[in-house]
């Protein structure tokens, strides 16, 4: 008899099996599911080093699979400054400096989810806002939705761009009266030049149009790439995905995803005993959860969305760097 090497039990399990729709409790071996039914029935199947999750009553189901991706660049996004909720110089200045300090060496300080009223409603975001939160390191923020970026003066210095430049139908450098931009720059090539000061060069998204490094990078820096993708593929796992499409398209990153991964079994019991405990100890009365479980509080009657997460790693896929399949969510809905 195979003993299971995780067994998750006390669930509302959705097989998606018309034939047995629901159950209480699974058991995984290796790569593959090897039972699903009742606690008594999967209890059996546990030995000596079998990792046991009480489900405490959260709804389990398949993983989900992700139809659009840029893997390379979403798990670099991780790495960057994070500016959603910001408001105000008062709270920027001093997230930038700290960014700053943690990142030395760093060509180009990015910063993302930038609100276009970062300055107050209806204050266009310019970079002499932008040198008095920070002055000394090249600074861009981007907009959630990618379509606006804001540079500071010595990023647009050395960017080649304080003075304008021509760029294609729909881009644009945004310029002031006084013939010097105003530092904002609308859509993906006004905003290239100052993307180029990064020190990673950029390869993290050269996938998007197929191009390959124009030198090929050396071993630290394929490794730190590799860590990049595994912690790009760590965030869509806590989210409950066990496969995802990657758009991107060049040889690098195909030869680096293809280098496994070793993730710790430690590392992945540890989201799932937290994201249980959470949402069993947390009301509709509580603000949402920290990002790290993935759980989000609703108004009475109506059905949260849920602390979804990966009980194991993400399934193995041609274009995204993975060792193993199984995969589960686990909701309190």
């Amino acid at each position: 008899m195979t003993l299971a090497d995780l067994i998750i039990e006390n669930a509302s399990i959705l097989t998606m099996d018309t034939a047995r729709p629901r159950a209480t409790a699974l058991a995984v071996a290796g790569k593959r599911l090897i039972a699903v039914g009742d606690g008594a029935d999967i209890a059996g199947l546990a030995g000596p080093d079998t990792l046991r999750i009480n489900a405490q009553g959260c709804t389990v189901l398949p993983g989900f699979i992700e139809a659009h991706m840029h893997l390379f660049w979403g798990g670099y996004g991780l790495k960057l400054l994070q500016l959603s909720g910001v408001q105000g110089l008062a709270q920027l200045a001093p997230k930038l400096r700290a960014y700053a300090d943690a990142n030395p060496t760093e060509g180009l300080l990015i910063c993302k989810a930038a609100d276009y009223n970062l300055f107050g409603p209806g204050i266009a975001t310019t970079r002499q806002h932008l040198d008095q939160a920070l002055p000394d390191r090249p600074v861009m923020l981007l907009s959630s939705d990618h379509h606006t970026a804001w540079a500071n003066t010595i990023a647009l210095e050395r960017a080649g761009i304080l003075q304008g430049a021509d760029m294609p139908v729909g881009c644009e450098v945004v310029m002031a009266p006084d013939g010097t931009a105003t530092g904002e720059l609308r859509e993906q090539f006004a905003y290239a030049p100052v993307l180029a000061l990064r020190t990673s060069g950029g390869r993290e998204d050269l996938g998007f149009a197929g191009q390959e490094p124009a030198t090929p990078p050396n071993a630290a820096e394929r490794a730190e790439d590799l860590h990049t993708l595994s912690q790009g593929l760590q965030y869509c796992a806590a989210f409950g995905f066990t496969s995802i499409h990657n758009m991107d398209g060049n040889f690098y990153q195909l030869s680096t995803a293809a280098q496994p991964l070793h993730w710790p079994r430690s590392a992945m019991a540890a989201p799932a005993r937290r994201c249980i405990a959470q949402s069993v100890s947390t009301t509709s009365a509580s603000p949402p959860m920290a990002m790290g479980c993935k759980f989000r509080c609703m108004p009475s009657g109506m059905r949260p969305c849920g602390a979804r997460l990966m009980a194991m790693r993400p399934h193995k896929r041609p274009m995204a760097p993975a060792t193993a399949a199984t995969a589960l969510n686990i909701s309190n809905c």
